[in-house]
């Protein structure tokens, strides 16, 4: 071989060393990256999980939102029931008071 057959192998392997290291450069960044997606596949998932949980809460907020509405209007109805009831009982006993004059006048 010659000087420069020799020198020209030389400048070839160098070259091949470096893109040797820049190939393992780029398989350690390609590892990181598989990592960090398979991160965030987890965090998504994650996630997906969390929404689930705070549309359920939220139909439930809203459920319940709607059965004390119901509720409070019941207890009006029941306040009122109640009101009439005793509306009823007064006229009753005013009319038993009533009824004796109305029988007295011949």
């Amino acid at each position: 071989m010659t000087q420069e057959s020799e020198q020209e192998q030389r400048r070839r392997i160098s070259e091949m060393e470096k893109d040797v290291s820049g190939i393992d450069d780029l398989q350690a960044s390609y590892d990181e990256t598989v990592i960090k997606l398979s991160n965030a596949e987890i965090q998504i998932e994650d996630l997906k999980l969390q929404l689930d949980d705070a549309l359920a809460a939220e139909d439930m907020l809203v459920r319940l939102t709607e059965r004390n509405l119901v509720l409070g209007e019941v207890k009006h109805l029941y306040i009122y029931l109640l009101f009439i009831k005793k509306f009823i009982s007064i006229s009753r006993k005013s009319r038993k008071c009533e009824l004796p004059s109305r029988t007295s006048k011949p």
